[in-house]
C-alpha cells in the first residue's frame, strides 16, 4: 500500500459514498472499487460495505482509518515543513561567478532572490574562474555560475547556456560588419589577457586549428573596463562576450561583431558542490536562480547568451578543461 491509496480509502471513508469520492477526485468508479479492493486484499480484511445509505466502514475499516489517518496527518505535517523549509530560503547564500558573468547577472540575482527570500543575506563573489571552482569545491560558495565543463567535484544544474565570443574594436577603426571572419584574427593587433585565464586559451586553440598566428601586441590581465577603455584608446582589438562591451558601444566607444567561419563560444553551467551537505532551503535557491538567469537570457538582458539543447551540451561537455577556466 502507499500513501494514494491510503488518502483514497480515507476519501471515500469521509464521503460513505464510491461514487461522490470518484466525483470530487474526477476518477471513474471503477479505479476507485479496484484500489479499494486490492487494499482490502493487502490487509486481509473488508473494509466496506454497502447500506441502503451507501458504503459505510466495518468496524475492521474504522480501526483502519483511525491509523491511516495518523500516517496521512505526520505527511501532512512533514510536507509543510518541507514547504516551509524550501520557501524561507537559507540564512546566507553565496553565490560565485567570474567578472564576465557576474557584472552582467549579479544585479538582477540580487534583486529576485531579495524578492523571493527577504530573510536570507546575500553574498555575492567575483573571482577568476579557477578561483571561483575553488570556492565551489571547498564548500566556501554555494552557487556557482562557471564555464564548461565543469570539474567532478561539482554538481551540474540542468541548465546549460551558450555565449558567443565578439571581437571588440575602436569605434573609430574601419567597420567590424556583422560578423568577422575568425581566420582574420591573426591580421589584427590584439589585446588579450595571458594564458592563465580561460578566453586566451581559446583564443590560441582557436588559431592552432586555423592555422594562424595571433598578433598579441599586450596582455592584460586587469578588469574588463580597463582592457576596453585600452582598445577605445587604440590599442588594439580584444574578444570579449557582447554583454561586457554594450553599454560603450550604445555610447560610441567601441564597436562588436561575432565571430564567424568558424564561430567561438563558450558555455555556462550552473554548479554546487557534489558531496557537499547544503543549507536549508539552498535547492530551492538553486531553482530560483536558475528561473532568474533563464528569465534574463529570455527577455534579451544577457545578450549574446542563448539557452542550449540537450544536443548542444554534449558539444560543450566534450571541451578541453582549460576552456573552463574563464575571466
Amino acid at each position: 500500500m502507499n500513501s494514494d491509496e491510503l488518502a483514497l480509502f480515507a476519501k471515500v471513508a469521509r464521503h460513505r459514498s464510491i461514487s461522490n469520492a470518484a466525483i470530487e477526485l474526477g476518477v471513474d468508479q471503477s479505479t476507485i472499487t479496484r484500489h479499494i479492493a486490492r487494499l482490502e486484499q493487502q490487509v486481509g480484511v473488508r473494509l466496506f460495505f454497502r447500506n441502503g445509505r451507501g458504503t459505510a466502514l466495518t468496524d475492521s475499516g474504522a480501526a483502519f482509518l483511525r491509523a491511516a489517518q495518523k500516517v496521512l496527518d505526520a505527511m501532512d505535517e512533514a510536507q509543510g515543513v518541507a514547504h516551509a523549509l524550501a520557501h524561507q530560503g537559507p540564512a546566507r547564500l553565496v553565490i560565485a561567478a567570474p567578472p564576465t558573468i557576474g557584472s552582467v547577472i549579479f544585479s538582477r540575482l540580487a534583486v529576485g532572490l531579495l524578492a523571493t527570500y527577504p530573510a536570507t543575506a546575500l553574498h555575492f563573489v567575483e573571482d577568476m574562474g579557477s578561483h571561483v571552482l575553488k570556492l565551489l569545491t571547498d564548500g566556501q560558495a554555494d552557487i556557482g555560475l562557471v564555464y564548461a565543463p565543469a570539474p567532478a567535484a561539482l554538481a551540474w544544474d540542468s541548465l546549460r547556456l551558450t555565449e558567443a565570443i565578439h571581437l571588440v574594436g575602436p569605434s573609430d577603426a574601419a567597420p567590424l560588419g556583422a560578423s568577422f571572419p575568425a581566420r582574420r584574427l591573426g591580421e589584427l593587433p590584439l589585446v588579450l589577457p595571458t594564458t592563465s585565464y580561460g578566453l586566451r586559451m581559446q583564443a590560441e586553440m582557436l588559431a592552432r586549428n586555423l592555422g594562424i598566428t595571433l598578433d598579441v601586441r599586450v596582455e592584460c590581465d586587469t578588469g574588463s573596463a580597463t582592457l576596453t577603455r585600452m582598445v577605445a584608446d587604440g590599442a588594439g582589438y580584444t574578444l570579449m562576450p557582447y554583454a561586457m562591451v554594450r553599454d560603450e558601444i550604445a555610447l560610441g566607444h567601441l564597436q562588436a561583431a561575432p565571430l564567424a567561419d568558424p564561430p567561438l563560444h563558450r558555455g555556462i553551467v550552473l554548479a554546487m558542490a557534489r558531496n557537499r551537505d547544503t543549507a536549508a532551503g539552498s535547492w530551492s535557491a538553486l531553482q530560483a536562480v536558475r528561473r532568474i538567469v533563464v528569465e534574463c537570457v529570455r527577455e534579451g538582458a544577457w545578450p549574446g547568451v542563448s539557452v542550449d539543447t540537450e544536443n548542444e551540451v554534449a558539444a560543450l561537455v566534450d571541451q578541453p578543461a582549460g576552456t573552463g577556466i574563464g575571466i
